[in-house]
């Protein structure tokens, strides 16, 4: 059976024993343990070594008028299982009672005996001691030990069941767990107080990366697991966090794998040793590294134990710039110490006293001598607080006032009175300045040593209540490279944006866009009454413009970024995609609807008439844009943009790396929605160049924008394609695609609204009135070079009257400038007389029933000539006269006269009708003849 098992069984009572019950209890299974040790032969050792507390208490016991204060005190003087020895504290504690003794003012009327046994570094040894402590006169007041943490690990477990306060300079991160050890305070820092500084250390160099190894036991695990929580709460990336008990093949590959450059180690001497002589054959050491020995306890030479498969000069090299942090040990400063000398004179006195040839020397034997301070201290302190607790007889009647020497293993008001006064103890020691803080823990300084040229330089001090490093002005840091290490790769974020002069130069070509669409639209309405505008339809091209500008506006939105709008987010992107949408819509939808009347016109029959109102192609124009508009709402709802960082390339150079990243705008289905968009946008385009193909042979100024649809479909598809191809080449750089996305969508835009308004401002700019435009269609006329496929192709469905009618218009037309035109005149007479005389005419005209078909071929344009005005038109000479004579028409309204009435009233043949028709002549006098035309 393991003494061990039995301690675990003790711990889990966590009941109170104030009741005599309870405490009867638990004496007998301290007495069970005690029995166990009988039986491993420990009392023998122990009663071998029990001259320890007699040699102590005969230095003090030459005071007989004050009383005794007795201390429980355990230490492993001797180690004959292994473990750490402490012998050479012997001397210090028993220094340390000898001054708290002979101190004025402390204690007065009180002396102080400290009953101290070996307890072997053996946790069953100390809890055996403790049951003598607790069985044997006189009563304890606190514990003072062990130095050994394993063995002051079960004391601590039991001693608050007897309100027993413990002090002592043990280092294990276990007893750090308050909860379970409440009487316990530490004289000097723990092993976990050794973790803030290298915290400190990693936030002064700007270490973010690092990795940790320690050795696979349940001690430095605690440790590990303590450093972690402090790092990452700090932000600190912990990469790697592994454990090893032999050579760290694999962890060391981990830690090369990972770049990682600064290493904690956390393990005894030869685990160390195996760690760096690990890190020396992969190459882990030198300037790109920086190790971190988390040593409270190492010897100078530590590394230097040929021990591995490493020479010693190899770990010397290894070991180079080691970075190690211990427990100040002994004051640096010099500053006088509470027993009124410095430390150098409590070295001297330590070296010389009696029982240091017996015992030795031991480092530590400085927190020894100030935890007896630290007992006195809070003794002494507690007395006016416990002198004002009564003593009450069995009845509750007042006795006296409590003193120090009444305290009993179940006073829980005295108990309370010590800890408050022991977390309150301040004084400056053989260790430094010395507190606790609220956990109970020492609060001091912590050293920080540097490994340089093969000896250990002390670089800094830490302190703890300040959490603040103080670094040695005349030993500073010292590193194998130009500086300190890096934590790694030293990375870098690139955000790449548009170039903002290139976004300043794309938005004022932009704004000069939009001012020259603003010129266009001014004059398109300004001029609306003008002969050429009314023809091109001034409310469709009103519809053009705005698409235009809305591009221009697309240019500006698309230059937009979380750097210039900090507002920006996925809205952002849904506008952006909108607007060129809209835009392409407004300005080519309504160009086709141009386009389509104008081919309605020239295709239909003559004698078969449609209106085709304004509204009703920007009703067209309006349901393209529904469309647009269904399609992007169901985008919106079902995969909405989503603005994303996204990371492109990481160049690396040297210990830096740059990693480049950029906003884009990004859904599930982008191909998916921007497919239906292109095919809804392909088919229009195609639309409109079946139209203008088909209209291309009809010449009527500022009605057929055919030629002008042909060129901006051309310019915009291969700009388009080219841009496309373009921007996937350069979709990863911001500034290339805004380039030459804004320059395609104003260059496309700019050809376009110049390609089709240009034109128009020329005409109105020669003639602003647009007479010369009116007296220059009633020279030409409707001029149709041919009419569509079914003219050109001779259909059967084309009489050879109307082709006579259209010859004979253009012969009135061309008899109009007969001064000037002599020569084309009679071509065309010929060329009409040749026509009549055909085989075909011949057999039409002797069937025709009309008497005047065979009459001069000058009468329908004198009718004509008639009927716009020109009085006493006889012949086509009177004609002529008049309007060589420049002489206007008297009764112009006639123009707007039903054309039905003057057949039937001037009875004008059905055949010159037509010249009427071709003249501007509507059908119906209440209808706007530039609004609608009927065929």
């Amino acid at each position: 059976m393991k003494l061990v098992g039995v301690r675990l069984q003790l711990t889990s009572c966590k009941q109170s024993l104030s009741s005599p019950t309870m405490v009867i209890i638990h004496n007998l299974v301290l007495l069970l343990l005690h029995f166990l040790c009988v039986c491993k032969n420990i009392i023998a050792d122990v009663n071998a070594n029990s001259t320890v507390s007699t040699a102590t208490a005969d230095v003090e016991y030459n005071q007989t008028d004050e009383i005794e204060l007795a201390i429980a005190g355990l230490m492993p003087i001797s180690t004959p299982n292994g473990g750490w020895n402490a012998a050479g504290v012997v001397p210090a504690i028993e220094m340390a009672i000898s001054d708290v003794n002979n101190r004025t003012g402390l204690l007065e009327g009180y002396r102080l005996r400290l009953y101290l046994e070996d307890d072997h570094c053996d946790p069953g040894m100390a809890t055996n001691i403790l049951y003598k402590h607790l069985t044997a006169e006189p009563t304890k007041l606190m514990i003072l030990g062990s130095g050994c943490s394993i063995a002051s690990v079960p004391v601590a477990n039991s001693a608050h069941y007897y309100n027993l306060l413990q002090a002592s300079f043990s280092t294990s991160g276990e007893l750090s767990e308050k909860g379970r050890f409440p009487m316990f305070f530490r004289v000097v820092q723990s092993d976990l107080g050794l973790n803030p500084p290298y915290l400190a250390l990693l936030r002064h160099f700007e270490w973010k990366r690092v990795a940790v190894l320690y050795h696979d036991t349940l001690f430095f695990a605690k440790g590990k697991d303590n450093l972690l929580d402090i790092l990452r709460k700090d932000g600190v990336d912990v990469v790697v966090s592994e454990s090893f008990n032999d050579y760290p093949v694999h962890q060391i590959e981990s830690i090369k794998k990972n770049d990682v450059r600064i290493i904690i180690v956390m393990g005894y001497e030869d685990k160390t040793r195996r760690a760096f002589c690990e890190g020396y054959k992969q190459g882990v050491y030198g300037a790109k590294y920086a190790w971190h020995i988390v040593s409270g306890w190492y010897e100078e030479d530590w590394y230097t134990i040929n021990d591995t498969v490493c020479s010693p000069a190899q770990m010397t090299e290894a070991v180079e710039g080691t970075i190690s942090t211990f427990q100040m040990l002994l004051d640096v400063t010099n500053t006088t110490t509470i027993a009124g000398s410095d430390v150098d004179t409590y070295y001297e006195r330590y070296l010389d006293w009696p029982s240091t040839e017996v015992y030795g020397t031991n480092e530590w034997a400085t927190p020894a001598y100030d935890s007896v301070w630290v007992v006195a201290l809070a003794l002494n302190n507690s007395r006016e607080e416990i002198e004002k607790q009564e003593i009450l007889d069995e009845n509750g009647t007042f006795i006296r006032y409590k003193r120090l020497e009444d305290f009993s293993y179940t006073d829980e008001d005295m108990s309370r009175a010590f800890k408050e006064a022991m977390l309150n103890v301040k004084f400056h020691g053989v260790t430094g300045p010395f507190q606790f803080n609220s956990d109970r823990e020492r609060q001091g300084i912590v050293l920080v040593h540097q490994t340089q040229g093969g000896r250990r330089a002390l670089v800094a001090l830490y302190q703890d209540a300040t959490a603040s490093l103080e670094f040695n002005e005349a030993i500073p840091f010292q590193w194998k490279g130009d500086g300190p290490p890096v934590d790694g790769l030293t990375w870098y974020v690139q955000d790449l944006t548009i170039i903002p002069a290139l976004f300043y130069v794309a938005c004022a070509m932009a704004s000069i866009g939009l001012l020259l669409a603003v010129v266009f639209l001014v004059i398109n309405i300004v001029f609306r009454e003008h002969g050429y505008i009314r023809m091109s339809s001034p409310r469709l091209n009103n519809m053009i413009i705005l698409g235009a500008m809305t591009a221009y506006l697309s240019v500006i939105f698309f230059g937009l970024d979380s750097k210039t709008v900090p507002g920006y987010n996925s809205i952002f992107c849904s506008v952006d995609t909108g607007i060129l949408v809209i835009s392409f819509t407004l300005g080519f939808g309504a160009m086709f609807a141009k386009t389509w009347r104008v081919y309605k016109i020239f295709t239909n029959k003559i004698h078969k008439r449609q209106a085709l109102h304004d509204t009703h192609l920007m009703g067209f124009v309006g349901l393209l844009l529904l469309i647009d508009a269904v399609i992007l709402a169901t985008w919106q709802v079902f995969d909405p943009w989503v603005m994303e960082v996204k990371n492109l390339t990481t160049e690396i150079t040297g210990d830096v790396a740059v990693v480049y990243r950029m906003e884009t705008c990004e859904c599930n289905y982008t191909f998916y929605w921007l497919g239906a968009i292109y095919a809804i946008k392909g088919l229009l385009l195609l639309f409109g160049c079946f139209l203008a193909y088909e209209t291309r042979n009809v010449c009527v100024d500022g009605l057929n924008d055919s030629k002008q649809i042909c060129v901006s479909v051309y310019n915009i598809v291969v700009l388009c394609v080219l841009g496309l191809t373009v921007n996937l080449a350069v979709q990863n750089n911001p500034t290339l695609t805004f380039g030459f996305t804004s320059s395609i969508i104003i260059l496309s835009t700019t050809f376009t609204i110049c390609l089709l308004f240009v034109p128009k401002v020329k005409v109105i700019i020669a003639d602003p009135s647009g007479e010369e435009l009116k007296r220059k269609r009633l020279r030409e006329g409707l001029s149709v070079k041919g009419s569509m496929d079914g003219m050109r192709k001779h259909d059967s469905d084309l009489s050879v009257d109307t082709s006579t009618e259209i010859l004979t218009a253009k012969v009135a037309d061309l008899k109009w400038k007969l001064t000037e035109k002599d020569d084309e005149i009679k071509k065309l007479n010929d060329k009409m007389k040749s026509a009549e005389n055909t085989p075909e005419n011949v057999a039409v005209h002797s069937s025709g029933n009309d008497p005047t078909l065979n009459a001069n071929k000058e009468f329908c344009s004198k009718e004509v000539y008639a009927n716009l005005g020109y009085s006493d038109v006889k012949n086509m000479a009177d004609a002529e006269t008049q309007v060589e004579q420049n002489k206007s028409p008297k009764t112009a309204n006639k123009l707007s006269k039903n054309l039905e009435q003057i057949v039937k009233h001037r009875k004008i043949p059905e055949k010159c009708k037509l010249v009427f028709i071709n003249l501007g002549y509507s059908d119906d006098e209440d209808k706007d003849p530039d609004n609608v035309i009927y065929v």
